[in-house]
């Protein structure tokens, strides 16, 4: 048979707004414990406010490196999200992962 945790009674404050207003809540031990902890991390965060330190990414972010394609024939596809419509014979700019697939489907004149 499963133990029921003692019930302890509270006030708590309930903010909205400006408007604050207290209720009496009924709740366990463990309950009232971590909220209790929660409130207190919650107010050591605020006093430290003024030593915030920020930290830039450690890892830059990545950028695509666009190449020159020209195609053999007329081609429309769905690459990476991206719709594509190209003519034969024209001078268009991708990205990188984009011409390694025309490529591998023998789309592609030499420029």
């Amino acid at each position: 048979m499963a133990r029921v945790p003692k019930k302890v009674e509270s006030k708590v404050e309930i903010k909205v707004g400006e408007e604050t207003s207290s209720v009496d809540v009924v709740m366990s031990p463990e309950l009232l414990d971590k909220v209790a902890t929660i409130k207190e991390n919650k107010e050591n965060k605020e006093s430290d406010a003024s030593s915030v330190q920020v930290v830039a990414p450690t890892k830059p972010l990545q950028t695509t490196k666009m190449v020159k394609v020209m195609l053999n024939k007329p081609h429309r596809c769905h690459i990476g999200g991206e719709w594509y419509s190209f003519q034969a014979n024209k001078q268009y700019n991708v990205p990188e992962q984009v011409k390694l697939i025309l490529m591998k489907a023998n789309l592609l004149l030499p420029l």
